[in-house]
């Protein structure tokens, strides 16, 4: 693994000049690649607040990690790392650039930025230890007749699904080799009489029908070939798999919760998460209707407060726009 710390010049052309030396060292090297440190640059124009964007610099930085192949975790705890000392001018120049294998291998890291206190810069930390709240819940439907647990009488009727379904295919496949050693045989037959005479209207009906039935068996099996590669796509991927499944680690990066602000601190884990989400849901499930009420309460005040006259018309105004 090669971690490589960073303080980048405050100049472009000698940015520049770092950018393309990275960039060569890291194609040209194999390995895992983390490239953290003050960068001295933002990526997007919202990762800085009362201070100057530069549109070059930006491009050129956004080019140095397209180029190098490089990724980047959602910053968890502040949106900037830098700041002034009155707190006027903020902006995000210290970060964590990772390498696609690195990704691969800890898609759960969570990038947290730690209070300033009397420093100018966030301190950043890379947690790569993941966080596991557990399986997903998943509710069984109890069977009549069932008395024991619901999880093992699923295992049983998969089990017993799976018996049958081999007795069925096994039976569907001899079957099908009589059919087609029978048919074959019969247009065997019809073509060795075909080389001495014209064969009648009946052996002709014959012989396209089994010409049919031929062709059916073969769109059969080649189903059933088809079905055998998209099992086996299934069970071993190939590279639009993989491309697939970053994409859904990228998502579960995204949106994944490592930490709950509470009382004015961050608690991290499941520990304090966990209890916190659930307890959210609680209450947001056991409300009893607050909104609606209001909201009706809300309309009932204004129409007993809206006076209108004969012909609906608010009475506020003038007679003479009353209509005639």
């Amino acid at each position: 693994m090669h971690i490589v710390n960073v303080y980048a010049p405050q100049r472009l052309p000698e940015k520049k000049n770092l950018w393309d030396a990275l960039e060569n060292l890291k194609l040209s090297t194999p390995g895992i690649w983390v490239l953290c440190g003050d960068f001295n640059a933002v990526r997007l124009q919202e990762e800085r607040k009362n201070t100057v964007f530069n549109t070059g610099c930006a491009r050129n930085f956004n080019d140095f990690i397209h180029n190098s192949r490089l990724l980047e975790y959602q910053m968890k705890g502040s949106k900037f790392t830098y700041a002034r000392r009155s707190g006027a001018k903020m902006s995000k120049i210290d970060r964590f650039l990772i390498c696609q294998d690195f990704f691969d291998l800890w898609h759960d890291t969570c990038l947290m930025a730690l209070p300033r206190y009397l420093s100018d810069h966030s301190p950043l930390i890379l947690i790569i230890v993941p966080i596991d709240f557990g399986p997903i819940p998943f509710r069984f439907f109890l069977i009549l007749g069932w008395t024991g647990p619901p999880d093992l009488y699923l295992i049983e009727k998969l089990r017993h699904i799976k018996s049958a379904l081999k007795l069925w295919i096994n039976d569907i496949k001899v079957k099908e080799e009589d059919t087609f050693n029978s048919l074959s045989s019969d247009i065997q037959n019809l073509e060795i009489i075909l080389e001495t005479r014209e064969l009648l209207a009946e052996e002709q009906w014959t012989y396209e029908e089994c010409k049919a039935g031929l062709r059916e068996l073969e769109d059969h099996k080649n189903k059933d070939v088809r079905q055998r590669s998209r099992a086996k796509w299934a069970s071993y991927g190939d590279d639009n798999s993989a491309y697939f499944h970053r994409v859904i680690k990228n998502k579960n990066a995204r949106n994944r919760i490592h930490d709950i602000k509470m009382n004015g601190g961050w608690r991290g884990g499941e520990r304090y998460a966990n209890p916190f989400l659930v307890g959210l849901l609680d209450i947001t499930t056991t409300a009893q209707k607050p909104l609606p009420e209001l909201i009706q309460h809300r309309e009932g005040q204004r129409k007993t407060h809206r006076k209108t006259g004969g012909s609906g018309w608010m009475t506020s105004r003038k007679r003479s726009r009353w209509p005639r």
